[in-house]
């Protein structure tokens, strides 16, 4: 998922819906049994989000609505890659 803000931003809106980090400047998160990995995009300008756990998917789509509820822009959720 790619979120039209900063990763300042993008982590306070994190932190503010549950998720935890083990260090103040970290940018991995736990989100219950999941984790998500944040990396900021300088020319572009946004925090790419990525998710992992046992239901990356409905978690990243669920996280995409809550970011969108707190007032930040999300371009889009891709699809988790299949494993063959």
């Amino acid at each position: 998922m790619e979120v039209r803000a900063g990763l300042g931003e993008t982590k306070a809106a994190l932190v503010g819906i549950g998720a935890t980090a083990p260090q103040e400047r970290s940018v991995a998160f736990d989100l219950d049994d999941h984790v998500l990995l944040l990396a900021w995009d300088e020319d572009e300008h946004l925090t790419t989000v990525a998710v992992g756990g046992p239901r990356p998917a409905e978690t990243a789509f669920w996280l995409a609505e809550q970011l969108e509820g707190v007032g930040r822009h999300v371009s889009g959720v891709l699809p988790p890659r299949v494993r063959s």
